[in-house]
């Protein structure tokens, strides 16, 4: 064995992944990559974090990846609806544009978030314990408010968006994020 003296007394111990209770938030978007897909590297997704601001859960974050340029089709076209969405209820000066994925951080939206078991081919996915691992999925992208950070109200069904899905994208010839 290697001897390390690693000195963590300034480190902060990870609480895990944030699951938050079925409910709407108040948000801000803290973080948002652009990502290459393991499968195929003409594909990419947009990563983005979002932080809650206020409430119970007062800084926790969750993630929501957007299949940006991907082979299926219905991926890729909810993908961009959705990042739409996020800039129209965001204020953002240009919600048919988006240059830069830094232009996304700071925004401030509220979503609609269902806590779920997450499942791989119909079947839960385990822990080593035998417990299954939980998730959120997101619902739904609206303007920011004052009011309460979370609303205590179920998430009954995904909210439709009123924005016209773009057409399909085809792989660039080199990612945006390498020029």
């Amino acid at each position: 064995m290697a001897k390390l003296n690693l000195d963590l007394s300034g480190v902060v111990a990870s609480t895990g992944k944030s699951v938050l209770p079925t409910g709407i938030y108040n948000t801000v978007i803290t973080a948002a990559e652009p990502k290459q897909t393991k499968g195929n590297a003409a594909h990419y997704y947009l990563e983005v974090s979002f932080t809650v601001e206020g409430g119970e859960h007062d800084g926790k974050s969750v993630v929501n990846r957007f299949n940006i340029v991907n082979s299926n089709a219905d991926a890729q076209k909810y993908a961009l609806r959705d990042v739409k969405t996020i800039l129209t209820a965001a204020g953002h000066a240009n919600p048919n544009a988006l240059s830069d994925s830094d232009e996304m951080i700071g925004l401030k939206v509220r979503v609609s978030l269902e806590e779920a078991i997450q499942m791989k081919d119909n079947q839960p996915v385990c822990n080593d314990d035998g417990k299954p691992y939980r998730e959120n999925k997101f619902k739904g992208y609206f303007k920011p408010t004052a009011a309460e950070a979370v609303v205590e109200a179920p998430v009954s069904a995904p909210v439709e968006s009123p924005v016209e899905a773009p057409a399909a994208a085809t792989a660039p010839a080199a990612f945006p994020w390498n020029s």
